[in-house]
């Protein structure tokens, strides 16, 4: 969802807003809950083929600011290649009846904002006086090379099991002027990833400003941006039915769209069998948990497209529950998680 206002960082969704005591609450409840999945990341990193993260960002960054010629992507289409080949591997045979998990049968919608990029936390670590942007540190500056590599993987890997589409409530050209100016080494994926911003399928006059409205507002602009998405990919032959659809993202709201959007879907369709399945992410994450929590979500990320029915993993929920879901839907190679 993110929440960069007008400036430097324009164009990224605005915030509801928080006093300071909640937004520090929220801050102290982010950070324990980020440690609890950083444990689980860690544990995923041998058994992934990446650029180690030790590599300097100087290096990454040079290389993955030339499209075309990317090692940071080419080492991230290679892990993501292993990680669908290998699960794939041990797929049963299936019937007709059980296309629903194919990539042409399958959408996955991703948010932008605090999904993939890190608004957030880049606003206020990078954001100065009268609304400019600092130049990033060495910390920083390596935690973002961290986060393409993740990013590069997830991205390239979703592409392989499926459709993916970005929807975001975000103001062109919102998505790739931060993909630019942050994390230029997710250019190569993104270039093939249709965007949707959710803001434009409303009117000015149909916007809400108030306060109390402001969620049920964002929830209708993804449900239309949502709906359209499904209507695209599920209208490409006669009668085809919507089957497999998945969405991550930070903030309830969205999630609570995709499955009015499904709901709601063609009567056609409507007595056929449609997975609806969501991941959500932990809001106003920092750099380094955003990394930890696609690590954690690309190794599920097989599983959870072949599941036969209806999901909903919030990484914000217990330890307890996250081990449940680690189980589950880990990667076979994944052993040490």
């Amino acid at each position: 969802m993110g929440c960069c206002s007008s400036s430097g960082l324009s164009g990224a969704p605005r915030t509801t807003g928080k006093t300071p005591d909640e937004a520090a609450e929220r801050d102290i409840a982010r950070d324990a809950q980020e440690t609890v999945l950083a444990k689980f990341a860690s544990q995923l990193e041998t058994d992934y083929d990446c650029t180690p993260a030790s590599e300097s960002s100087e290096k990454h960054h040079a290389a993955t600011s030339s499209v075309g010629t990317d090692d940071g992507a080419n080492s991230s289409v290679k892990s993501s290649r292993s990680l669908a080949l290998r699960s794939f591997s041990h797929r049963p045979s299936i019937t007709s009846q059980h296309q629903y998990a194919d990539l042409n049968q399958t959408l996955i919608i991703f948010d932008w904002d605090d999904t993939l990029c890190p608004s957030t936390c880049l606003r206020r670590t990078l954001e100065g006086p009268n609304q400019t942007i600092q130049q990033t540190d060495d910390k920083t500056e390596a935690a973002l090379s961290n986060l393409v590599d993740k990013v590069s993987v997830i991205l390239n890997l979703a592409q392989k099991l499926g459709q993916v589409v970005i929807v975001t409530n975000a103001v062109r050209p919102w998505v790739q002027t931060s993909c630019n100016l942050f994390m230029p080494g997710v250019q190569p994926f993104l270039r093939r990833i249709p965007v949707i911003y959710a803001l434009e399928s409303l009117q000015l006059q149909q916007r809400v400003r108030g306060k109390k409205q402001k969620e049920d507002w964002l929830t209708e602009t993804k449900v239309r941006a949502m709906r359209t998405a499904c209507h695209r990919f599920y209208s490409r032959y006669n009668d085809q039915s919507w089957k497999n659809v998945l969405s991550l993202g930070d903030a309830f709201f969205e999630h609570n769209a995709i499955r009015q959007v499904v709901a709601d879907r063609p009567e056609y369709t409507s007595q056929k069998k449609c997975r609806t399945k969501t991941v959500k992410l932990i809001q106003a994450p920092t750099i380094a948990g955003l990394s930890s929590q696609l690590s954690i979500i690309a190794s599920w990320l097989v599983k959870i497209v072949r599941a036969d029915g209806d999901l909903d993993i919030d990484l914000e929920s217990s330890e307890e529950k996250i081990l449940g879901w680690a189980a589950e839907f880990k990667s076979d190679f994944n052993s040490k998680v």
